[in-house]
């Protein structure tokens, strides 16, 4: 396991993302000390998506850095390996360094308020564009051989729940498409 993780980082480094090895996070650093926006597929159109941006707290104020980032690394289940992407946010201090726990605290309060399951399913559907380099898998150089991961979710039927909340992936991609509010949103709303 440890082996295909230390695989999957090096390649994560070559798509141009840093790891945080602290947090074991990776995100994308700025672009040449300036916003980074990346086009994607979130599942069924093309987007440009702010994966990093520069934010300063007043005029005068404290600046730190919004990133996109995932928890990326394989897992065994039931004698079968899957690959866990757990996408979220990680704010640092100058691009790279993260900020102080005290820091980091009330600001991922105020950015995941609005976080809910369609919203995590377009970050999810961000991130295997990304590490599929916008093909239909994940694909791993690891020497002389390579390592492919479908790119298709993993899903599993569950016999409790609230009658009527269920969601079939077409829905999903509906919501997550026409739900997830834009980052600067949420952002300016903290402002006022």
């Amino acid at each position: 396991m440890e082996m295909l993780n230390r695989s999957l980082r090096n390649n994560l480094r070559d798509l141009g993302l840093y790891y945080d090895r602290n947090h074991g996070r990776t995100y994308f650093p700025p672009e040449n000390g300036r916003d980074r926006v990346n086009e994607g597929d979130t599942g069924r159109r093309r987007s440009k998506r702010t994966v990093t941006k520069r934010y300063q707290r007043g005029e005068q104020g404290d600046v730190f850095w919004a990133h996109q980032s995932a928890t990326v690394r394989f897992i065994a289940l039931d004698s079968k390996l899957f690959l866990r992407i757990e996408p979220g946010w990680t704010f640092t201090e100058d691009g790279v360094e993260p900020l102080p726990q005290s820091g980091m605290s009330s600001i991922s309060t105020r950015w995941m308020f609005d976080e809910y399951n369609p919203s995590l399913f377009y970050h999810l559907r961000f991130w295997t564009f990304i590490l599929s380099r916008g093909t239909r898998s994940i694909v791993l150089d690891s020497g002389d051989s390579v390592i492919q991961v479908e790119t298709t979710p993993a899903t599993a039927n569950m016999t409790y729940g609230l009658y009527g909340d269920a969601l079939t992936i077409d829905k999903m991609f509906e919501f997550a498409e026409t739900e997830t509010p834009p980052v600067d949103l949420l952002i300016e709303q903290d402002d006022d």
